[in-house]
């Protein structure tokens, strides 16, 4: 009895070992037994003013996966929404409604080489699937506000003119494949447009070797499509420049009476934002700058001139300003030129510097602040937890304190007003960023002023407008980057910014923080 009880009587516990957690915040923050948000420097350690001590125990590609759970969530969004897609259609197809929508008499875009063809059978199902990605690719460069079209109504009327044109089927076939295999990280999709791309590439080469097809409104639309693929393709670091100063030399071909009316009209209002862009990273004047191009692209039956429109005219002077300035860094160079020659020229540059910058506060003055729905306001920013997203949270200094802070958002009535503000700052940095030597137009404090004011807009814009738009803000984005200072958490936080795009809409462009758009000196 005593050996059995000996038996029965239970032994020492064993206590079981604590699981070791993989740490993945930085070594500050788990020291400090703060919140890290987990990128390299953090948000924590910007804000202790210790972004040098930001170090991780973890190895790169441990925080690779930590730091790509948003990009997961996104795909697995884009996957819902194309499953349910696809549901709708393969109803739609046994219910017979494709059959019934597309056994007409009329050309439907697309299904066959005579532009002159009628359709007489049912939609196939990969080219009801071709249908979906063009019209989300359309979608995604389209927005429609209260007062104005701040999208592509461009694309939307050339997909129309699909009906008549095999050579724009194809080329719409070819971007929204990429578009979307691009956003989507479907890499079958991707090589299915990139395939497409290359033979439409050779069509596009022969209507530019052509008189008669080199001043049509499809060639210019495919010009147009391409240059968006090169966003995401990124063919090589200028592609997408070299293609919008191609629509550039093929729009003065077709002279501004073609741009009067209808689809014509349409591509000029759309893009004139991109040309002028362009115009100015180049450093050259245009002929957007004559009169003929600011006044017969408007009729007087026709909508007139919107604030952006009217701060274009402005903005399209300001190539010519800087050629003006290069042309006097090579003089300053020259040494057979007379000290009253350089004189003068600067004297003459500085006016016309001084003068385009009045301009531009007089169109604030006149067209932002009186504008129709109201004016900005400003509003308190928010965490990342507070707001539900990761969009980077900007800080910059205070000019009183010098101490650190969060500044509230700037908030705007609608996206329109967003846009003509955004671009209205970047051209007076654009003014400002010369040698101050040669000339000064606006001082170092009121730069950084405009500069931030910049920051604190682009959360509205980037989560306001569809992906397609977010093109409107390489050129600005480039602007605000050149004009901080390297190493400071205005300048990181820019680089975030691109960082973020980069990840949400996998544009190669953005990746490279748009460096093909950088207005340098020559």
């Amino acid at each position: 009895m005593e050996l059995t009880r000996r038996e029965t009587q239970p032994g020492p516990v064993k206590r079981a070992k604590r699981k070791q957690r993989p740490q993945y915040s930085c070594s500050s923050c788990s020291r400090r037994k703060v919140k890290c948000d987990r990128v390299k420097p953090c948000h924590a350690c910007c804000m202790r003013g210790t972004p040098s001590e930001c170090d991780y125990p973890t190895g790169e590609k441990d925080r690779h996966y930590v730091e790509q759970s948003a990009v997961i969530a996104s795909l697995r969004r884009s996957c819902d929404s194309l499953k349910q897609q696809l549901n709708k259609t393969q109803n739609a197809a046994t219910a017979g409604l494709l059959s019934s929508a597309t056994t007409a008499s009329f050309p439907f875009p697309g299904l066959s080489n005579d532009r002159h063809s009628s359709v007489t059978s049912p939609m196939s199902p990969s080219k009801a699937f071709s249908e979906i990605f063009i019209q989300r690719f359309i979608d995604d460069f389209s927005l429609q506000t209260a007062t104005n079209n701040v999208g592509f109504v461009a694309f939307r009327r050339g997909a129309e003119m699909r009906a008549f044109s095999p050579f724009l089927c194809r080329a719409f076939d070819a971007a929204s494949l990429i578009f979307i295999g691009r956003r989507e990280g479907n890499y079958s999709i991707d090589a299915c447009g990139q395939r497409k791309y290359v033979k439409v590439l050779k069509e596009l080469q022969d209507s530019l070797n052509s008189p008669e097809q080199r001043t049509s409104s499809e060639t210019l639309i495919v010009v147009v499509l391409f240059t968006v693929i090169e966003a995401y393709k990124g063919s090589s670091k200028d592609a997408m420049l070299r293609h919008q100063l191609g629509a550039l030399q093929l729009l003065q071909t077709r002279t501004p009476y073609r741009h009067r009316y209808g689809i014509g009209r349409s591509l000029f209002v759309d893009l004139r934002l991109y040309w002028v862009s362009a115009a100015v990273v180049i450093r050259m004047p245009t002929f957007l700058a004559s009169s003929e191009w600011r006044t017969v692209p408007w009729p007087a039956d026709g909508p007139p001139k919107d604030i952006l429109h009217q701060l274009l005219d402005i903005m399209v002077e300001i190539p010519g300003y800087l050629y003006e300035v290069d042309r006097m860094m090579e003089l300053l160079h020259a040494s057979s030129v007379s000290s009253s020659t350089l004189m003068a020229s600067q004297t003459t540059l500085s006016e016309r510097a001084c003068e385009l910058d009045r301009r531009l506060l007089r169109w604030k003055s006149v067209c932002a602040d009186t504008y129709p729905l109201g004016s900005w306001w400003e509003e308190k920013a928010y965490s990342n937890k507070d707001r539900g997203n990761n969009f980077p949270v900007f800080q910059c200094k205070d000019l009183t304190t010098m101490s650190v802070i969060t500044p509230s958002q700037l908030v705007y009535p609608d996206v329109f007003l967003l846009t003509s503000m955004l671009y209205y700052w970047a051209a007076r940095l654009v003014l400002s960023q010369q040698d101050p030597s040669l000339v000064e137009v606006i001082g170092v404090q009121e730069r950084y002023i405009i500069a931030c004011n910049i920051c604190r807009s682009l959360e509205s814009y980037i989560q306001t407008v569809p992906g397609g738009l977010l093109s409107r803000l390489m050129f600005i984005l480039r602007v605000v980057y050149d004009t901080f200072p390297e190493g400071t958490i205005e300048k990181q936080y820019v680089s975030q910014v691109f960082s973020y795009i980069t990840n949400e809409y996998r544009s190669t462009i953005f990746a490279r923080q748009c460096s093909e758009l950088a207005v340098n000196s020559k």
